[in-house]
């Protein structure tokens, strides 16, 4: 199994055994994975622990993981080169990428629900 750490901004209940609960960590990894290639100064992991860290991802298999990172550093790779030094621009493309169905649809097509 691979192993990744994620920072939460809020605390998160870890269940991966309710598919739910794995969408939802799967979503925030999205967006923490699409905000550190959007701007490297926003990178999460450099945080302190004060916002809490998780080091066991989910138990879904790789591809899936690896298919919702692949699209974050889409997402975060297409900002703008004008906005990469503005952390809000960045925030908002990811979080509007965050809040669309595409994102929703990626991932139950490869949870397979």
């Amino acid at each position: 199994m691979n192993v990744f750490k994620i920072i939460f901004l809020l605390p998160v209940l870890l269940c991966s055994c309710v598919q739910a609960g794995e969408q939802d960590v799967l979503k925030q990894y999205f967006f923490f994975r699409c905000v550190n290639e959007g701007h490297s100064e926003l990178d999460f992991e450099k945080f302190d622990g004060s916002l809490g860290y998780t080091t066991d991802l989910i138990s879904s298999d790789f591809s899936v993981v690896k298919a919702v990172s692949d699209y974050a550093k889409k997402v975060g790779k297409s900002v703008p080169v004008s906005n990469h030094n503005d952390k809000k621009s960045v925030l908002l493309i990811c979080l509007n990428a965050y809040e669309r169905s595409e994102l929703d649809a990626l991932i139950k097509s490869e949870i397979g629900d």
